[in-house]
């Protein structure tokens, strides 16, 4: 859709939607230009009244040449047009700056629980402190722990950049991916699933 900020087309009138070689043009006077303005001296255009055609929105198509001449008249700027190799090089140059912006840092994975045999010396050592029923909740989220994580070791992880890059669409499967186990954890302690629907909705909200 035309801008209108943009004003008018300085050659047909009609709405601009930006500016073209140089002026502010509407898209067939921009395509119109690009295509004749190098066909000078290789292609004759030839107005059948004298040179004296009216270029209006409705009538810009009566008479390429009045129209070319007035696209000139106005300051349209033929050394501004591209040759089919130098738009192809623009839109590689464009598409090549368009993923780079949607690139992120890679990640690099550390893990953010303890490994399974760390938490197994840890119940050990403290079992002496702790009652029965805080010795069966430690032992439940251990065991939760190594079910999933021992599993799927390469998802366990919180990331942190470097100086590789992957997509944005990894980034996401991995941070999907990540959550997603963080969720099976959780299922496997007795204690959540004991919780109702609200409550763990909020807790996973809360802290994820």
């Amino acid at each position: 859709m035309a801008d209108k900020s943009h004003g008018q087309c300085l050659v047909c009138d009609g709405v601009a939607i930006g500016i073209n070689f140089s002026i502010p043009t509407c898209m067939p006077c921009k395509a119109f230009f690009r295509r004749n303005a190098t066909r000078l001296g290789i292609q004759q255009f030839i107005c059948k009244r004298d040179g004296d055609c009216l270029v209006t929105y409705k009538r810009r198509r009566s008479c390429n040449c009045c129209r070319l001449a007035k696209c000139f008249r106005v300051g349209m700027d033929k050394s501004l047009i591209l040759s089919d190799e130098e738009r192809e090089a623009r839109n590689k140059l464009v598409e090549m700056n368009r993923l780079k912006r949607g690139k992120i840092p890679k990640l690099q994975c550390i893990k953010w629980m303890q490994p399974p045999y760390v938490l197994r010396m840890t119940i050990s050592k403290s079992s002496q402190y702790l009652s029965s029923s805080d010795q069966t909740l430690l032992s439940n989220i251990f065991h939760a722990h190594e079910t999933v994580f021992s599993i799927k070791k390469n998802d366990s992880s919180i990331c942190i950049s470097t100086p590789e890059h992957i997509s944005l669409h990894d980034y996401a499967n991995q941070i999907s991916h990540g959550f997603q186990n963080s969720i099976e954890y959780l299922k496997c302690i007795p204690e959540f699933a004991r919780i109702n629907t609200d409550d763990k909705i909020r807790l996973v909200k809360n802290h994820f």
